[in-house]
């Protein structure tokens, strides 16, 4: 494994032992999807994402109840370039007349429901973005995934020019 997998993987461990509490847990693999073996056996959703820069690796993760699903979660760095180069791959001409400015919110929120209800979906014909409200630093999305509603949350990583996406099961 290469340093830079390590150091995601690493991050990963990290954040998932502070998000539960303890290190009595697993991350297994069903379907090409990470699930979370909690430390009473109990098998629970889960979703990823890690960033990385020459300053270090941060990681996110999304664990959701037993029976829940079809949610996931992003990171992205809102100053990435390439990013508006490559909108028209993942955006309709719509969301990139409707949302010029926020690509980067798009393409999570889209990576997002990716992880959640992939593989083998459209970014641009079967993944929607429709209303993106935002709060201050934070706020909520509705978008659709093959017509059907999704909605998920977004904030800015403090310090820093990430964000954060995730499905909203309390909202679903």
């Amino acid at each position: 494994m290469s340093k830079g997998r390590l150091r995601e993987h690493q991050a990963v461990a990290c954040g998932l032992t502070e998000l539960l509490g303890s290190e009595g847990w697993r991350v297994i693999h069903r379907d090409g999807k990470p699930e979370l073996l909690d430390a009473f056996g109990k098998v629970r959703p889960l979703s990823v994402s890690h960033h990385s820069t020459s300053l270090g690796t941060t990681a996110a993760a999304g664990v959701w109840e037993a029976g829940e699903r079809h949610h996931g979660i992003d990171l992205v760095d809102t100053q990435d370039v390439r990013i508006p180069r490559i909108a028209s791959r993942f955006m309709s001409p719509v969301e990139q007349e409707r949302w010029p400015e926020a690509k980067p919110w798009v393409w999570a929120a889209k990576e997002t429901m990716f992880k959640g209800h992939g593989p083998n979906l459209d970014f641009r014909l079967e993944l929607s973005m429709d209303s993106m409200d935002w709060v201050g630093d934070s706020g909520r999305l509705v978008g659709s995934v093959r017509g059907a509603i999704w909605r998920g949350e977004l904030a800015h990583v403090p310090h820093s020019s990430l964000g954060l996406v995730w499905s909203s099961p309390s909202a679903m």
